[in-house]
Order: C-alpha cells, then structure tokens, then sequence
C-alpha cells in the first residue's frame, strides 16, 4: 500500500514539473498573444499629439536652456523646414536634435521616449521580439506621403502597423527602460546609408540591438556585443533625459568611451 500511494505521489510530482516546463517553454508568441489580448488600446495614438512629452532642454555647457516654444519661433524664421535639424554652435559642438513627429510639429528628440512600455517581460528579447513581429518596415515617405521624415513616440510607434529605424529603436529602447534598463538610441550609418539602433548597457558590456531586424530572433540567444558590429557607425546618441555627441572616430564601437560626451539634459514637464 505505501508502495503504491509513493508511486501515486511521484506520479503527480512528474506531472507538475512537467506542466511547470511546458509553462517554462511556452513560444514567445503565446506569451505576446496573451499580453496583448490584456493590453488596452489608445482610440487613436497616430492622431494624438499629447503622446508627447513636453520638456526643457539644458545644455551640459553653458547652462542655457531650449523649450518648445523656443524650437518653434526658431523653426517659424525658416521658410523651408528640414527633415532633421541638429541644433549647434562652433564652439559646443552639437547639443540636440529635433524631428518632425506625427502631429507635424518639431520636437526635442528626448521627448519622444514617453515611457510607454506595453507590458512587462522578464526576458528583454521579448521586448525586441515583440516589436520584430508587431510592427513593419517601411519608409516615412510611403507611411506618410509627402513628408520624407516623421517620428512616432514608443506609445504611437507600438500601435502603429508600420515605421522605420527609429520608430523601432526609440520603441525598444522606451521599453527597456521602463524595465531598468540603461538603453539608448544611437544615430549614425550603417554601411554607409543613414540608420538608428539601440545599444543597451548591461553586466559591465555593451550589446547592440539591430531593432529593424524580422528573422533570426531567439530568446535563448544572447544579444551580439557592440564592439564586434563594425559596419555600424555612431554619431549621436540618446535617451529619455540625454544627448551625447561622438567627438572620436566614426568607426567607434566602444560607447562607453571617454569619446562620448554628454552636450544636453533634458528634465521632462510631466
């Protein structure tokens, strides 16, 4: 009999870590389906400029500061507007960015992280997997007729079908901070043609996150680390509160380097 019922308990002990494994091993597009089907959506986030953040921006040099309505009397002066313009001076160097986001006003590029993050994952390549699979590639000028340049927030870039390079970036990295991470987006070229990218600080190293790429993705796979992705090469970077410029060589992939300094701060409204 006692045979019997420790034979009975093993048996349910097998089961239960069996069910614990298969809960462990479940795909990555279960647990997305699942998280989505909780997550509530915005009426519409491509048409809702208060996606937004509205901040100041403060330059690590001379203390000067730039807003919002300083941008817009600047840009107001201009009869053509740029796609992208690098806000500068000969000698402090560049200190911020701006682009043209979906509501057609120019915006700190600090500001389009507004701290959406659509779900916590324990696994940060979920994070990447999910925009990979959600969210696709296409050019600003098909997405918006027209206008050759558009950014989207994190929020409006994780409901919106379709995006570019940093759509995707600003997306993954917004994420990852919302998870404790120390992630930026970084700005330079790929192999010679203009692109954004994320490289994310982790356990005293630093990983690149490739954000546009579809295939290959696996969460068992550790992120590659940034010092072996030669044909990426950095110029700005960013996150929800900085801005640094790369003052070495454009072939850096060292972002940690002493090369990167810090020009501006930006401390948000809300």
């Amino acid at each position: 009999m006692l045979k019997r019922l420790g034979q009975g308990v093993l048996f349910i002990l097998v089961i239960i870590l069996t069910s614990a494994l298969q809960q462990h091993q479940r795909s990555p597009d279960l647990i997305i389906d699942e998280a989505l089907e909780r997550l509530p959506l915005p009426a519409d986030p491509n048409a809702s400029p208060g996606l937004l953040r509205s901040g100041s921006l403060q330059l690590m040099a001379n203390g000067i500061t730039l807003n919002q309505l300083d941008i817009d009397k600047i840009l107001n002066k201009r009869r053509e507007k740029p796609s992208i313009y690098l806000f500068g001076q000969a000698d402090l160097g560049a200190y911020i960015m701006i682009a043209p986001g979906v509501d057609r006003r120019y915006h700190l590029v600090n500001s389009y992280f507004d701290g959406y993050m659509p779900f916590r994952v324990e696994n940060p390549v979920l994070a990447l997997y999910t925009v990979a699979h959600r969210k696709k590639y296409q050019l600003d000028h098909i997405t918006y007729p027209g206008r050759p340049e558009v950014w989207q927030s994190s929020q409006q870039a994780f409901f919106a079908k379709v995006g570019d390079c940093e759509d995707h970036a600003i997306l993954v990295a917004d994420w990852l901070i919302g998870l404790g991470y120390d992630a930026r987006v970084v700005v330079g070229d790929y192999d010679g043609e203009g692109h954004a990218w994320v490289v994310l600080f982790a356990e005293g190293q630093e990983f690149l996150l490739e954000t546009t790429r579809k295939r290959g993705l696996n969460r068992l796979k550790a992120f590659p680390l940034a010092r072996l992705q030669t044909k990426y090469h950095p110029t700005f970077m960013f996150n929800n509160t900085d801005f640094w410029q790369n003052q070495g060589s454009r072939f850096t992939t060292d972002y940690a380097s002493s090369d990167w300094v810090k020009r501006s701060h930006y401390v948000a409204d809300r």
